[in-house]
């Protein structure tokens, strides 16, 4: 994943909002403001969509994909270890 730099000139009423939000947070640098409100935006709007789809792709995983992989290694996993070794 490859960085994000942001340079960002504030109005006077923004930047007065930004410095009591820094300050109400306890926050030193400005970088770490913009981190909390966007982890704290994202965990609010796609948190717990994000976790019901990873709890989804589990379940998936368990009922339809797993049974299948058990059912193949069970047949054939002699021959699928032996796939990268040299006679």
């Amino acid at each position: 994943m490859s960085k994000k730099v942001v340079h960002t000139e504030l109005d006077e009423m923004v930047a007065w909002r930004f410095n009591l939000v820094k300050s109400n947070l306890g926050l030193k640098s400005d970088g770490e403001v913009i981190r909390y409100l966007i982890s704290n935006y994202y965990n609010r709007n796609f948190g717990d969509k994000v976790q019901k789809n990873k709890e989804r792709a589990l379940e998936e995983y368990e009922n339809d994909v797993k049974p299948i992989l058990e059912n193949f290694m069970s047949k054939y996993s002699d021959q699928w270890k032996r796939l990268g070794e040299e006679n």
